[in-house]
């Protein structure tokens, strides 16, 4: 059974805000709002923080505690309080699972500075503006949190009880583009946040990356296919003779069945076209996609049994695909409803496309196209294609860079891409264009006599 966070609870933020958050299982969206400085963004920092165990950020933020409570009733809880031997507050987690009466509680241990003068004294990192780190052979620019990933035996030195689970939670922040492009996580990038800061060379590699990671989910998929297909074709003989013998021994009635397998067939050519158009060229003749045209005739019992079986393996061969085409079907709808003019579609053999639709189809580079045109679709890519299924996904501010319609088109487009991911999400917003009389789903936080005029 899949667990997810059902409530976010802080409180003591800033020594004044005390915050509960409830995420209902009947609904796969909840909105916050309210007044700058009641803790909006940083109710969202926090909660990643907590199931991630960042203590090292969450040491920084003055609050008194933050408990994420799960389905399963199992808890993930940070909280600050006085030992014996300090006079300080220090920094603890602690986690209830559901089977244990007491909790698991560990104290916060800073190995932060010892990392850093490790990695200044072994490695070809520096210290770059903004918290990044810049390396001083390739250039590339990461966060401290990348670094501690990249060189895990050094950071984690020592044993933690608990086992946090960073991916019950991904974290959308408001500066998608204004300081650093978006961070992008896929295996093909060692599970590493890449991220490129704004006026050096690399500025546009986040929105250029896009397109190399949309061909490698493609060549997997098509990967995945050619497995299954060498394995089904290996024992095709010897399944059709079994799959004969089953139905000479169970008779059904011969006009419903070609019905039925006509009705298949048609579907399997559907799936199979769609296929073809993400594939490039080199790939496509080795799908199988183009099925013989059917008989005008009434088929004998032995062509259906035929294609009975061979309709049930191209099932099981297009399945990689399945999950794939609905995401890039609803990624390629939402982007070409964005862009002025413009159309989007994906392919194996250029990645992400956009093109003028009234100019035959000329290709328009990803890194020419606006800054909100760019974050529109770095974050739809970021939502569809790299988050877990059956996470919380946290959005601060998605109204930035959007103008009003299509801050009135974000909730809309937000459920679609919840029905695909079965993801639930939980948005912070200043916008009264996002909510959009949405009030059962909109939670104030802070001031209860906060107005959008105010």
């Amino acid at each position: 059974m899949k667990v997810y966070v059902t409530d976010i609870i802080v409180q003591g933020l800033f020594g004044k805000y005390n915050h509960k958050i409830n995420i209902p299982h009947s609904s796969d969206l909840k909105i916050i709002y309210g007044p700058n400085g009641v803790g909006k963004t940083k109710v969202l920092e926090i909660a990643k923080a907590v199931v991630s165990g960042n203590g090292e950020y969450l040491a920084q933020v003055p609050f008194k505690s933050a408990t994420i409570v799960l389905s399963d009733s199992s808890e993930y809880r940070a909280f600050r309080t006085k030992n014996d031997s300090s006079a300080n507050e220090e920094l603890y987690f602690s986690y209830l699972g559901k089977d244990y009466s007491d909790p698991i509680t560990e104290a916060h241990i800073d190995e932060t500075q010892s990392f850093i003068k490790w990695v200044l004294d072994s490695t070809p990192w520096n210290k770059a503006p903004n918290n990044l780190w810049q390396n001083e052979k390739t250039n590339e620019v990461l966060t401290l949190d990348d670094l501690k990933k990249l060189y895990p035996a050094v950071h984690n030195n020592s044993k933690k009880r608990i086992q946090f689970n960073e991916s019950l939670i991904y974290y959308v922040d408001a500066q998608r583009l204004s300081t650093k492009n978006k961070f992008l996580e896929d295996s093909t990038l060692n599970n590493r946040g890449i991220y490129f800061s704004l006026g050096s060379k690399d500025e546009n590699q986040a929105i250029k990356s896009l397109s190399n990671i949309m061909r490698d989910m493609i060549w997997r998929a098509q990967r995945e296919n050619s497995l299954i297909s060498q394995r089904l074709e290996r024992t095709f003989p010897a399944r059709l003779i079994k799959n004969s013998d089953s139905r000479s021994e169970s008779p059904e009635n011969p006009q419903q069945n070609e019905q039925d397998i006509i009705s298949r067939y048609k579907k399997q050519q559907e799936i199979n076209n769609k296929i073809t158009k993400i594939l490039d060229s080199s790939r496509r003749q080795n799908l199988g996609q183009n099925l013989i045209k059917l008989p005008e005739r009434g088929m004998h019992s032995w062509e259906l049994n035929l294609l009975d079986l061979f309709l049930q393996d191209s099932d099981e061969k297009t399945k990689p695909f399945n999950y794939l085409l609905k995401k890039i079907g609803l990624f390629e709808e939402i982007i070409t409803s964005r862009l002025n003019n413009k159309s989007c579609e994906v392919s194996g053999e250029k990645g992400i496309n956009i093109f003028w639709k009234d100019n035959s189809k000329v290709n328009i580079p990803l890194e020419s196209l606006s800054s909100g045109e760019q974050h529109e679709i770095i974050l739809m890519f970021y939502l569809l294609f790299m988050v877990k299924e059956n996470s919380l996904v946290l959005i601060d501010e998605p109204e930035i860079s959007l103008h009003v319609a299509w801050q009135l088109r974000f909730i809309p487009d937000i459920e679609k891409i919840s029905e695909i991911t079965k993801s639930k999400f939980l948005i912070s917003t200043h916008s009264p264009q996002i909510i959009n009389g949405r009030n059962s789903i909109a939670q104030r936080l802070g001031d209860k006599n906060y107005s959008w005029d105010s």
